[in-house]
């Protein structure tokens, strides 16, 4: 079967400035093939960024670095470098070791410090700039993004969508994260309508063009509620939407990395082993009870909705108990069993506890209530959305006090899981320190793509966790002398004169 075309080790730099680099972002320089290692990197964001920052930091090798994506490394959706609002639902507490692993040194340990994710984007394409000028890694940029892993001769290799096959990789990082918009098929019948946007991002694009606009905001998660105050700011008048009356996310005002509660809760969770979603739940809500944070606030009889949101924001504004100071340190606990991934993420996923674990800071809960009370932004149950021809309205949705009607439906749903990657099957998958050192060959997986074996794996707590396990592994790639010597083909391919042919 043919695999696409192998270009040889020599062509390389010159396909890449082929695929529009210029001479700043290529460095130009060859390291003799027989003192550099080979390392292919799928993905291009944060946990990508950080894996090549990581490497660096480990190794006493040079490594020639190849970034399959359609962007160059730094670049991610969920921290943008460019003008898009909105903070970043961690603190710097939580942070830290991560973005320290991108040798930061401007980042302080403050529980109730809240950067906006645009300034971490900014942080995050610089590290990605000085990488790009490190003297011992050679970057390779802008390849595509990957269709295929497999096996040759020289190690492993990785073919692009366009049929482009490089090979010879010591090892591969599969670092993809979330970009794709999670679109519910109830939604379908309304795709095709030019008003209908499958995600609010980029949100300077969505403020825009739904300026005064009346807009119908699908979805209760941090970017529904971050999309829902900006749309409100620019003068459009919001539902926000969600199924089953799902309740608005809870409100913080501090998120600490407590390092004792940690350790206490790893204890607790090894004792108990809850075996399903809900007895996960349950030892959540049993333990942060135990140490005096428990997540209900009482039962208190509010007027409105409003009211009751303003009573979590005054709770999160003065208790010294309060149920933030259990969240990092459980999600960690639990993100080290990776035997209960996928019923641990079936329950900080669940309705129970979802609002909590992605719970709003006070801030940002001041502004949303401050346009509830306003009336610029409603919140409603969702119901079925009719297409509309008349000039009177685009849509419309028939809630409790009669038919409402819109200009346009955003959709804030929340990301698909990365697409599957062909050939990975044939591959031991590396997210933990207990995945290593086996038989086979591996590829590492971080971030998004360890949902398997993590089960909060999209958070920079849980990144940093994850590549601190893991860390032997990186360094055994960085201080490698070449690359990794001839396995079997699995397929029965050959290659021969720098090109991958079926025999």
């Amino acid at each position: 079967m043919h695999l696409g075309r192998c270009l040889p080790w020599h062509s390389l730099h010159a396909r890449s400035r082929t695929k529009g680099l210029s001479h700043s972002q290529v460095r130009t320089e060859e390291h003799p093939r027989g003192g550099c290692v080979r390392i292919a990197v799928i993905g291009s964001g944060m946990a990508a960024t950080t894996a090549v920052a990581t490497l660096a930091a480990d190794g006493e090798t040079r490594l020639e670095v190849y970034v399959f994506d359609e962007y160059g490394l730094g670049s991610s959706i969920a921290f943008p470098s460019g003008s898009n609002p909105g903070v970043c639902n961690t603190s710097d507490a939580a942070n830290a070791t991560c973005l320290g692993l991108l040798a930061d040194t401007s980042y302080r340990d403050g529980a109730e410090v809240f950067r906006e994710r645009r300034d971490i984007g900014e942080f995050l394409a610089g590290s990605a700039a000085r990488l790009r000028s490190h003297p011992d890694i050679q970057l390779h940029e802008h390849l595509g993004l990957a269709a295929r892993i497999s096996q040759a001769s020289s190690g492993t290799a990785v073919t692009t969508v366009d049929g482009v096959t490089y090979d010879g990789f010591a090892r591969v990082i599969l670092a993809r994260g979330l970009s794709t918009p999670h679109v519910p098929q109830s939604f379908s019948h309304v795709l095709q309508h030019t008003q209908v946007w499958k995600s609010p991002y980029p949100l300077s694009q969505c403020l825009s063009e739904l300026r005064d606009r009346r807009v119908l905001l699908v979805g209760s998660n941090l970017s529904a509620i971050e999309s829902a105050i900006e749309l409100a700011n620019v003068g459009a008048a919001v539902s926000l939407a969600s199924r089953h009356g799902s309740p608005l996310p809870s409100v913080r005002k501090t998120l600490p990395n407590d390092l004792e509660l940690y350790s206490d809760c790893i204890r607790a969770l090894e004792h108990a082993q809850p075996a399903t979603p809900a007895a996960m739940s349950q030892f959540v809500r049993s333990f942060t009870a135990d140490v005096a944070s428990p997540f209900d606030i009482g039962s208190g009889t509010y007027r409105t909705g409003v009211d009751a949101y303003r009573a979590e924001l005054e709770y999160a504004e003065s208790s010294k108990h309060h149920w933030a100071r259990a969240i990092v340190p459980i999600c960690r606990a639990i993100n080290t069993q990776p035997d209960l991934a996928a019923i641990g993420r079936a329950a900080v996923e669940s309705r129970s506890l979802r609002r909590y674990t992605n719970a709003i800071t006070s801030v940002t809960a001041q502004r949303l209530i401050g346009h509830l009370a306003a009336g610029r932004i409603r919140h409603e149950n969702l119901r079925a959305i009719n297409v509309r021809s008349s000039r009177s309205g685009t849509f419309d949705m028939h809630c409790a006090g009669g038919t409402r009607r819109f200009d346009a439906v955003v959709l804030a749903c929340g990301w698909e899981s990365p697409r599957a990657l062909s050939g990975l099957e044939l591959f031991r998958p590396v997210a933990r320190a207990e995945d290593g050192w086996g038989l086979g060959p591996e590829v590492i997986m971080l971030g998004a793509e360890a949902r398997s074996r993590i089960a909060v794996p999209n958070a920079l707590f849980a990144l940093a966790d994850q590549i601190d396990s893991i860390r032997p592994i990186f360094q055994a790639a960085s201080q490698a002398s070449g690359p990794i010597p001839p396995r079997p083909a699995l397929s029965g391919a050959r290659r021969a004169a720098g090109r991958i042919t079926a025999p």
